[in-house]
């Protein structure tokens, strides 16, 4: 069995850096869509990044009401470990149904509360 979550934990791991690629590719793409194509690259940067953080501190807030309680316990027990994400990430695939699709509406939504926030981030719930 420990064998079994170590290696799901490294393939999340092998997956996760193309998926944070991804997602900040995604994160950069939302600045220019608010900012215009012809955007500073160092402001570029810097609030993509930014977001990229906004985004990983309010995704698991996001989903843990969509674990059950035994889940949640675990979850909560996960991050007093502190795991790093791509353990974090792991055990919201593992867990939740329909995690893609779910990550992806995340997404969408995300990006349409950045957009329709004056200033530069501060996305707020």
């Amino acid at each position: 069995m420990a064998n079994q979550v170590q290696n799901q934990t490294q393939n999340t791991l092998s997956s996760s850096e193309y998926r944070n690629e991804a997602v900040m590719g995604f994160m950069k793409q939302t600045v220019k869509e608010k900012y215009g194509e012809g955007v500073d690259t160092d402001f570029l940067d810097q609030e993509a990044n930014k977001i990229y953080t906004e985004f990983e501190n309010s995704i698991f807030d996001h989903f843990k009401p969509m674990l059950s309680p035994d889940q949640q316990v675990e979850l909560d027990k996960i991050t007093n470990e502190q795991a790093d994400q791509a353990t974090l990430l792991a055990f919201l695939m593992q867990s939740i149904k329909n995690f893609e699709l779910n990550i992806f509406q995340f997404l969408v939504d995300f990006r349409k509360k950045y957009q329709n926030t004056p200033g530069s981030s501060a996305i707020k719930d």
